[in-house]
């Protein structure tokens, strides 16, 4: 006898044992030592690194190539008037603002990123010194005729820029611990740093390039070594946004599943009910543009699930995935009920089903082959009328693996997790449904089984059983 498979709430993806959010506030911003690693900041430590060498290699000690001093000139001849609004940004990218930043963390109790920023800020400073006496590379008014030199000249190599390096380090070291609109402020500033350097007449365009490759690298290093937060949302935030709702939660429990645009949890409530929550928050590092193309790139395996059709604000998807899962309710589909939707706090948004003890065909079904009799038979044919259901009022679910097709324990067949799911849909999608049900269902039920099944609910010739294998 096998052993049974344990249950798993309704509408994500495989399961594995919960484990504790991190984070707090809307960012996730991590108060325990332990914080994920993220593939994607390998991406950008290939890239930053690839970036560096190339400046490194087009760097010339006696010359510069006439798009690099065109560019230099272009920033270099504003009017003097300007410095006055660049200059103390520029400090952003002194080595005196790395312990400023961690004093700054330290106030707010961050200790793990006040470590961070010590070590990313002062080693990429470090590091841009050790480089500076490996590539010596004259200041541009050695190179150019008609610099202007603001402030006091800047002394020893040009390559590669320092304050570039240490502003872009404390911008990445940052970025996953503040929302969305502080990073963009963040990124704002590292970048008039970089811009600034020209201005002032200290740095050349491939020389700042380069300081920003070394900090890109580094502060994503960190990341990669250390850990940064994944932007799960804070139990706090959630514990109160459900109270608003009229839930009194007894226990809430974030759940560590495939799920990498939003954030599953399961609460308990003061009376006795289970529920299972879907929280999407304003960021995700999973969702990242630069990962995402790596992958698309490489041929890895993708983020789960496509991005919902028409997009829009996480409020907006979750309300979306609920009148989806409404629609196909309403034709007679069997899925979770909606108890609440919305959003909370800075534009997240939530999405409340009640608890359903069920689990995924893949590990329900019982691999019955031969004419299409039993309980194999009865699952298949169950899930078979879910799609022809969903068919009649023109829905496709887009996402019909064995994870989102579920058994519970009177063993009837439920569909979920209609995030990308899309309604009036075309022919493409409504048959790429039979499809996806059809390879589903032949791994859970056996081949013969599910074919028995198509044609007793589909009748007559069923073309998309044509390809089964």
């Amino acid at each position: 006898m096998t052993r049974p498979a344990p249950r798993r709430p309704v509408g994500r993806r495989r399961a594995r044992p919960p484990s504790p959010p991190d984070g707090r506030g809307a960012a996730g911003g991590g108060s325990g030592w332990a914080l994920p690693r993220h593939p994607g900041d390998a991406v950008r430590v290939v890239l930053a690194g690839g970036t560096l060498v190339i400046t490194a290699v087009f760097v010339h000690r006696e010359r510069v190539a006439i798009t690099e001093a065109d560019l230099f000139r272009l920033l270099n001849d504003l009017p003097d008037a300007w410095i006055g609004l660049l200059w103390p940004v520029m400090q952003m990218g002194n080595i005196l603002a790395v312990p400023v930043a961690a004093a700054g963390a330290l106030a707010y109790r961050r200790f793990r990123l006040a470590a961070e920023i010590c070590i990313a800020g002062g080693g990429v400073w470090l590091l841009a010194k050790v480089i500076k006496t490996v590539i010596v590379r004259p200041r541009p008014d050695v190179l150019l005729a008609g610099v202007h030199v603001r402030g006091a000249p800047a002394g020893g190599s040009g390559y590669l820029s320092g304050h570039a390096a240490v502003a872009v380090a404390l911008a990445t070291l940052l970025s996953p611990y503040v929302g969305r609109r502080s990073r963009r402020v963040l990124w704002a500033l590292a970048g008039v740093v970089c811009v600034s350097r020209l201005y002032v007449g200290a740095h050349l365009p491939l020389d700042v390039l380069g300081g920003a490759a070394l900090g890109w690298g580094v502060g994503a290093l960190t990341h990669l070594l250390l850990g940064a937060p994944t932007g799960r949302p804070s139990v706090r935030g959630l514990r109160r946004a459900l109270a608003e709702r009229g839930y009194a939660i007894a226990d809430l429990t974030a759940v560590d599943l495939d799920a990498r645009r939003s954030a599953p949890f399961v609460a308990d409530t003061v009376d006795g009910r289970r529920l299972f929550l879907k929280v999407v928050p304003r960021e995700r590092r999973d969702v990242d543009v630069l990962y995402r193309m790596w992958l698309a790139l490489t041929g890895g395996r993708k983020p789960s699930g496509r991005p919902p059709r028409g997009g829009g604000t996480p409020v907006e998807q979750v309300g979306r995935e609920a009148a989806m899962g409404q629609l196909a309710k309403a034709a007679g589909v069997r899925v979770p009920e909606v108890l609440s939707v919305g959003g909370y706090g800075n534009g997240t948004g939530l999405l409340v089903h009640p608890w359903v003890d069920a689990r995924s065909i893949a590990v329900a079904g019982c691999g019955e082959t031969g004419n299409g009799v039993g309980d194999g038979g009865n699952l298949a044919r169950d899930a078979w009328r879910q799609v022809s259901r969903l068919r009649a009022v023109g829905l496709a679910h887009r996402a019909l693996s064995p994870e989102n097709v579920l058994v519970d324990a009177q063993r009837r067949v439920w569909l979920v997790d209609f995030d990308e799911a899309v309604a009036p849909a075309d022919a493409t999608d409504l048959d790429a449904d039979l499809d996806a049900m059809r390879d589903t269902l032949a791994a859970a039920v056996g081949a013969e089984v599910t074919a028995a099944a198509a044609r007793s609910v589909f009748g007559g010739d069923v073309g998309f059983l044509a390809q089964m294998s």
